[in-house]
């Protein structure tokens, strides 16, 4: 309940921050997430090292993104949110690839925009805040894995959904695998190896972006 509340605080900021004369652009949307993630991230690391070194401890490690809930426990805890949300989401999901048509287009085609567009942002709040509970801040992999699923599939429907959950579960998974055996005498974060491998992908994906441009 504390992380969902922590995360529509978050959220708000993001859309306050994002929004421009009624409108919303991807740059300062994203610009905006990055600000508000640093700021809430200092706050939180400023609060709890006045607390105890242990409590630091811990938070420099989840805030670098270490699987730290790893017992079923953990996994019941968010559960509930994935049984009650994925299904509707699933069931709302052809109205994704209208939604990508354009605003207008959808308007015009019978999809009630706002009203999907806030049940999307309700439900990526509510899954991203129990997710992050649990495994840590591992931010890169909600990145990677969509985009990589959108140009396997070549759709904003379900199936793209779908394989964004599994590509993100299969680079989660063996990012932490690597990052517990690639080191000797301790362990790297998964968030880390997420980074190390999704940094040069953006890059090299910015680049053939511009050159395409170019051409």
């Amino acid at each position: 309940m504390i992380a969902c509340l922590g995360s529509f605080l978050a959220a708000f900021l993001v859309y306050f921050c994002g929004k421009q004369k009624e409108k919303f652009y991807p740059n300062r949307l994203l610009l905006a997430g990055i600000a508000v993630n640093a700021g809430i991230s200092a706050l939180t690391l400023i609060g709890t090292v006045r607390i105890s070194q242990d409590s630091y401890r811990f938070v420099t490690s989840w805030l670098a993104g270490t699987i730290w809930g790893t017992t079923w426990n953990h996994v019941l805890m968010i559960f509930p949110a994935l049984l009650i949300l994925l299904p509707f989401i699933l069931f709302q999901g052809k109205s994704l690839e209208v939604i990508s048509l354009g605003d207008e287009e959808a308007i015009a085609l019978g999809v009630p925009l706002k009203k999907k567009q806030l049940f999307y942002l309700i439900s990526a709040v509510i899954l991203a805040a129990v997710s992050v509970s649990v495994a840590g801040s591992i931010s890169f992999i909600g990145l990677i894995a969509p985009h990589l699923a959108k140009n396997i599939v070549n759709r904003k429907n379900n199936h793209a959904l779908l394989m964004s959950v599994f590509i993100g579960s299969l680079l989660l998974l063996y990012s932490d695998i690597l990052g517990r055996v690639i080191l000797t005498n301790g362990e790297m974060a998964a968030g880390i190896i997420v980074s190390i491998i999704g940094a040069p992908y953006f890059i090299f994906r910015l680049l053939k972006k511009n050159q395409v441009s170019i051409n």
